[in-house]
């Protein structure tokens, strides 16, 4: 998957301001009210800051595509006019290095061509990082993405452009 080491992120400012927009967001973000979401958004914080200031590695990957990469132009775009702009205009800096991916070893034929991730800090990731994970999930208009749940993770998403809905309890704006 990865072709060699390239440098450190202190050489590499596009990644250091992604970092900085991830940084920013769980800063900022809401919380909604939950005390628990705050403390999570904290958590992320701190584990953002010990990255960028062990200045990690950042490698050289071997980019790859997914079917659903026809609409991230698009999606980039319509971020532009919303107050992520600066998250999106970080994102755009990277995207030729980066990785897109399934989740699945069995993709279900109803999402294999409207979704797809990319991981841009984890250990494997082009920013290296043991413990944490930070990445991009891209979803084609109209896609439903199946329930699911994980054991011994938290999840954190970040909607950038466009709308999510939560099951059949409402659909929710960007909420950033």
């Amino acid at each position: 998957m990865f072709q060699s080491i390239s440098t450190c992120m202190s050489n590499e400012t596009d990644w250091h301001y992604v970092l900085q927009e991830f940084y920013n967001a769980y800063r900022y973000g809401s919380a909604g009210g939950s005390s628990e979401i705050r403390r999570h958004q904290r958590a992320v914080q701190k584990r953002i800051s010990r990255c960028v200031v062990s200045n990690p590695e950042i490698l050289n990957l071997t980019p790859t595509i997914k079917p659903v990469c026809a609409h991230l132009a698009r999606a980039l775009d319509n971020g532009e006019k919303e107050r992520t702009q600066t998250f999106i205009r970080a994102i755009a800096k990277v995207t030729n290095q980066l990785v897109w991916q399934y989740g699945y070893n069995q993709v279900p034929r109803s999402i294999e061509k409207k979704y797809a991730y990319a991981e841009l800090l984890d250990p494997r990731a082009p920013v290296v990082c043991e413990d944490l994970l930070l990445g991009l999930m891209l979803f084609a208009p109209k896609c439903s993405y199946p329930a699911h749940s994980h054991e011994d993770i938290a999840e954190s998403y970040l909607c950038l452009i466009g709308m999510v809905s939560e099951n059949h309890d409402g659909v929710y704006r960007r909420v950033l």
